[in-house]
């Protein structure tokens, strides 16, 4: 992506959560082109709505951009408020335990790890952010006592048509074969790893509407969960956000 006239833009959010002494302020530096702010701010503002609701806002202040969150929100959702939020589906080549000592990969694969430190190389994704067009997370009975949350997502016509190609050229592989397997990858993180089932018909592949992205059950997993759907809803920010202080500092 290009940037024009490499323009630098800084902008400083600061958000300001009700509940006592929790301030954070993150901020966008670097080839940010002109006029992302108001993109950054619509973006901001849908992901609030879903992932925390009305009582939430953004606001422009002489400082930058106010978030205010209704007292007790839990300081992480800064995190998943803040998270550039791109998600692809990619298949999956080989599995290991540690990458080979190459720098980022080739333009036909790269290696992206998961949150037990399994590693995975992976080909080009055939579904990207642009493909998918909306998110339902919900809850469903869990292992124990605890609910699991899921998110349901929603491909545009081009994005199903590419997710059923792929599970078609991947059900042809023999069950126990890692190119049985895709991966759901968030910010080149691996939120999951999913085989396709025995029963997929190489001939026909897997209806994407079928496809849940499991999160997890536990502390945060419902935050976690309507943070991804609001990423697959609303699309990535054109930037990247950091934060620049908080309340461990």
């Amino acid at each position: 992506m290009q940037w024009r006239g490499g323009l630098v833009l800084m902008a400083l959010l600061v958000a300001a959560c009700s509940s006592p002494g929790l301030e954070v302020t993150v901020g966008v530096v670097g080839g940010a082109p002109p006029g992302s702010t108001g993109a950054v701010v619509r973006i901001l503002e849908h992901r609030l709505t879903d992932m925390v609701g009305d009582a939430a806002r953004v606001e422009a202040t002489e400082q930058g951009l106010a978030i205010t969150l209704p007292e007790g929100t839990d300081p992480t959702v800064v995190d998943l408020l803040i998270a550039q939020g791109s998600v692809s589906m990619r298949p999956v080549l080989d599995v290991m335990t540690e990458a080979p000592d190459v720098s980022g990969g080739t333009p036909d694969y790269e290696y992206v790890v998961d949150s037990l430190g399994l590693v995975y190389q992976v080909g080009p994704a055939f579904v990207g952010s642009a493909e998918f067009v909306g998110g339902r997370a919900s809850s469903i009975e869990g292992l124990g006592p605890v609910a699991a949350w899921v998110v349901e997502p929603i491909l545009s016509e081009i994005g199903s048509h590419a997710f059923v190609e792929a599970t078609k050229t991947m059900a042809a592989y023999p069950m126990g074969s890692p190119r049985r397997q895709m991966t759901i990858v968030l910010d080149h993180s691996v939120l999951s790893a999913p085989q396709l089932a025995p029963d997929v018909d190489p001939a026909v592949g897997l209806d994407p509407e079928v496809v849940v992205f499991t999160v997890g059950e536990g502390p945060l997993m419902e935050e976690r969960a309507r943070a991804l759907a609001a990423y697959l809803r609303f699309g990535p920010l054109p930037v990247r956000l950091e934060t620049r202080s908080g309340p461990a500092d």
